[in-house]
């Protein structure tokens, strides 16, 4: 049975302006009292970019609308992450303490349900998407493999691509096409069929986002000596594209209808890889 929480009563939420500057074709964006830590893990049809941030000691969950942060805090939990939204603005992650299981959770309509369990014999699990008619995606690590998941209706479906030692889902579309990765390839899932497929010349291609037109975006990895060693792509009507990206420390992570991409950007020391600041971008 599942328990259901009023918002005010076990989140914290909090507006709060983004700054905003425009580089070339990119809208940067970053929240000022967080310069480091922000990782933006989609966008929605509607425009809302979706993820966490770190704080001192702490890390939220974020919503950007209408160039304003609403930040999330799970009732007492000290990390709160958000992994999917839909149009509505529903949204689902997970929050946890150092010294606390993790609990999942849907927010929709202001009201927060901690989802169910799976069932025994998934072992551990997370969740990764959230489409419009209220459809979960995620995984889950057992028998030293990963798979991946549906939650529907409250019933849980395991499901293993064909050959692969891990399935993982990473973003569901509003018909329920699932983009998700099988060891080093792509796959789009639909109905119990897949359909694989790679970047050109890549030796892992790992897919982020996908719309329901179909359009994706990516990390396409390369063999050792490559160069560049990686790249991020965008997949339009079979075709892809790589984007401008700022550097090294640059990450895709969702595509909308209307064609926007969100992503992050990380300015980092430049030999200790430490993030000193972290933007967001929609482009």
């Amino acid at each position: 049975m599942r328990s259901v929480y009023c918002v005010p009563l076990v989140l914290v939420s909090l507006a709060t302006p983004a700054v905003f500057a425009e580089v070339a074709n990119f809208s940067l964006f970053r929240i000022p009292e967080l310069p480091n830590g922000l990782v933006v893990r989609g966008i929605t049809n509607s425009g809302i970019v979706y993820g966490d941030a770190a704080t001192p000691g702490q890390r939220k969950g974020f919503l950007l609308k209408n160039g304003a942060f609403t930040f999330f805090e799970a009732p007492n939990a000290q990390t709160t992450q958000i992994f999917g939204a839909n149009d509505a603005g529903d949204f689902i992650g997970t929050g946890f303490t150092a010294n606390s299981p993790i609990i999942a959770f849907l927010v929709r309509s202001g009201v927060l349900t901690i989802l169910p369990s799976p069932p025994p014999g998934f072992g551990s699990f997370g969740f990764s998407g959230i489409n419009n008619r209220g459809v979960i995606i995620g995984g889950s690590f057992s028998g030293g493999h990963r798979h991946g998941f549906i939650l529907k209706n409250g019933s849980y479906t395991s499901i293993d691509a064909p050959g692969c030692f891990n399935t993982t889902f990473h973003a569901i579309t509003s018909n329920e096409e699932i983009a998700g990765t099988c060891d080093a390839q792509s796959f789009i899932y639909k109905n119990g069929a897949f359909r694989f497929f790679q970047y050109p010349g890549a030796s892992q291609t790992d897919i982020r986002g996908i719309n329901d037109h179909g359009d994706m975006v990516g990390l396409a990895i390369f063999p050792s000596g490559h160069v560049p060693e990686f790249t991020y792509w965008v997949l339009r009507k079979g075709t892809f594209e790589t984007p401008e990206v700022f550097g090294l420390f640059t990450s895709v992570s969702g595509i909308s209808n209307s064609g926007q991409i969100a992503g992050a950007y990380h300015i980092a020391d430049p030999v200790t890889h430490v993030v000193l600041k972290s933007y967001g971008f929609i482009q």
